[in-house]
């Protein structure tokens, strides 16, 4: 019953057909999967701050137009946060665990389109921003995307939906059990498609925190 259902759909396998997920639900094997927590709040999913949390708030307004679900309604947010609010992208430091040699400075703000963590491949309706995220491994993916001028976005946009952004020189892929973020101003950030707000970010892996039949 969701907007993008990228957690059922895309990291679990779920059928998209009510009925068919019900057999699941009903008869699919128990398995145990990662989840995260950002703060004192909790997500299956994704967290992410930057302009995907910022078209995620769009979302919640454009949901109240008949018929805006889905990747409709993301699409429609994307394309009017890009147009509009692009140019306002966060300057933002962040430290992970494990430490990677290829990471930027903790303490070095840097502007980025967004950081996004999440426990599975998709989020957004279908967007493949961490194309290789297993959410049984205990481990959470972290996609950073620094800012570029807002052409080249344009042309990045399919890019990233596809997940052939790897080879990207304004991205970057981690794989981490805990992440702190911080902005020089309070912005949005977003987990499941839920909007709220702040300045500082711990995020965490749970291991095999969740019990699911699929």
């Amino acid at each position: 019953a969701g907007s993008g259902n990228d957690f059922a759909c895309n990291t679990l396998g779920l059928p998209r057909r009510p009925e068919a997920a019900i057999e699941h639900a009903f008869d699919g094997k128990p398995r145990a999967v990662d989840a995260g927590q950002a703060n004192e709040r909790y997500f299956a999913n994704s967290f992410s701050v930057g302009l995907d949390a910022d078209i995620a708030a769009g979302a919640r307004q454009l949901k109240k137009i008949p018929f805006m679900t889905g990747m409709r309604l993301y699409y429609s947010s994307t394309v009017r946060q890009l147009l509009f609010g692009y140019r306002q992208c966060p300057w933002l430091c962040f430290s992970l665990e494990p430490a990677d040699p290829e990471a930027p400075s903790a303490e070095t703000f840097q502007r980025y389109v967004l950081l996004a963590v999440t426990n599975g491949p998709t989020y957004g309706s279908g967007f493949r921003i961490n194309p290789e995220a297993d959410a049984s491994d205990g481990l959470l993916d972290l996609c950073t995307i620094r800012y570029a001028p807002f052409g080249r976005a344009l042309r990045l946009l399919p890019v990233v939906k596809r997940g052939q952004h790897a080879h990207l020189p304004e991205v970057h892929f981690y794989r981490i059990q805990r992440l702190i973020i911080e902005s020089r101003l309070p912005l949005n950030a977003q987990m499941d498609g839920e909007v709220f707000h702040g300045q500082r970010f711990e995020v965490t892996v749970l291991p095999q925190a969740l019990l699911v039949r699929y």
